[in-house]
């Protein structure tokens, strides 16, 4: 660093979407620590943070849901619980998301109430929006929720099924994504409304097996358009998830079977990107074509993050990509047994990745250009969730035999 060039150290809370600098060095400290114990094994399945730094826990506990609520500094706010009164499969797919007003909706994957959405306002009151019923033939419990831009509809994905939610008495609607053998794996909504779902279908294209479907809905839930996708050479395509650019054109993350003769019996990762009406743009196949499973998938300023794992389970692999599928940078971690569960990109390009290890959680920060900051681990094996707050600290949750929530706060040194 020249002489005639200042040396700042500027804490991330200063906020550093204004500045235009190079961050040179970065620390990084436990700031929060939070433990729930139910005196039993307590999942995490999903976890929030609102604009606040207010944190969101939600999980399955003898027979029961928790969800609980920690302010800022790590103390607890609320804790409640829901019991369904039934003694049906507990799933540990159960999603929570947080609006900014701090009403929190969870959403239950458990078989006799499958669907069921609850809300819990910031003084936790608890609501049931939904009341959720039984799973679906050839059912698959995973489930999700999302908001529009303006937090006015809460829309579900579960099994295979669509569900938009209007808070502001607006029409709701209920669209399967095809029958009863399409599995929704993700959904995406655009400014507008419109609703893109991606998932997993059986024996509709021809190949043999299953195969990727997308569609887009309009805000009425009118289907607009629907496409399946499946790559020669390759079988049992799963979708991973499904992201939006800036001008509506949708991005999804695929892993199938590759048999090709060249590498028979390898696995491939793929991203595969269309247009708002439909028209298939490209798909790159990511890492090769040997070995690497899906995980996560994120479009942010209109560059794509993507996370996958050799089949060992010992390289994790992040990558960024240009929207043309171009790659931008790839980066390698190896710090023993990892499978990637978040993935979260801040306004500035940086990312970071929580994994689970053979032994401990962990959160991994990389910079714009894909070098890696620093590495933090947890208290629990399981990662359950990651992500960036407002003035760039960052979030980690996961679970042992209790659940926990950290926030790690970072400092950099900085040339001007």
């Amino acid at each position: 660093m020249s002489n005639n060039k200042g040396m700042f150290l500027l804490s991330m809370a200063a906020g550093l979407a204004g500045l235009s600098m190079v961050a040179s060095a970065e620390t990084v400290f436990e700031e929060v620590s939070v433990t729930y114990d139910g005196a039993a094994q307590d999942p995490v399945n999903s976890a929030a943070v609102d604009l606040y730094g207010n944190m969101y826990i939600t999980g399955t506990n003898s027979g029961s849901y928790f969800t609980a609520k920690y302010n800022s500094y790590g103390s607890e706010v609320w804790l409640r619980f829901h019991d369904t009164g039934t003694s049906s499969w507990f799933g540990k797919f159960d999603t929570m998301i947080v609006d900014r007003d701090s009403n929190v909706y969870v959403a239950l994957s458990e078989s006799y109430n499958f669907g069921r959405i609850l809300k819990y306002d910031a003084d936790g009151n608890e609501t049931v929006l939904v009341a959720g019923g039984g799973t679906p033939y050839n059912h698959d419990h995973k489930i999700g929720l999302e908001l529009d831009s303006a937090q006015d509809n809460l829309f579900l994905r579960a099994s295979n099924t669509i569900s938009k939610v209007s808070f502001n008495g607006g029409a709701g609607w209920s669209q399967l994504l095809h029958n009863s053998n399409t599995w929704v794996r993700d959904i995406a909504i655009d400014d507008s409304g419109n609703v893109y779902a991606v998932g997993r279908s059986q024996y509709l294209s021809g190949n043999g097996t299953t195969d990727v479907i997308v569609k887009k809905f309009d805000s009425n839930g009118n289907e607009l358009w629907v496409q399946h996708w499946f790559e020669t050479g390759t079988q049992a395509e799963d979708a991973f998830g499904i992201e939006l650019d800036s001008t509506g054109n949708a991005y999804i993350l695929v892993q199938a079977n590759n048999y090709n003769s060249a590498c028979s019996g390898c696995t491939t990762s793929s991203v595969v990107s269309f247009d708002s009406n439909g028209l298939e743009l490209g798909s790159v196949a990511l890492n090769g074509t040997d070995g690497y499973l899906a995980g996560a998938l994120k479009v942010v300023n209109d560059k794509i993050y993507v996370t996958m794992r050799s089949k060992s389970g010992f390289i994790l692999t992040t990558q960024k990509l240009n929207l043309d599928l171009s790659l931008v940078w790839s980066t390698d971690y190896s710090g023993g047994y990892s499978v990637p569960k978040g993935l979260d990109v801040d306004g500035l390009g940086n990312v970071v990745v929580g994994f689970e290890g053979q032994y401990n959680m962990a959160t991994v920060k990389y910079d714009m250009n894909g070098t890696e900051l620093w590495t933090q681990t947890g208290a629990g094996s399981r990662s359950a969730f990651v992500k960036f707050g407002v003035t760039g600290e960052v979030y980690a949750a996961g679970y042992k035999f209790d659940a926990f929530m950290y926030r790690y706060g970072v400092t950099q040194l900085i040339c001007q």
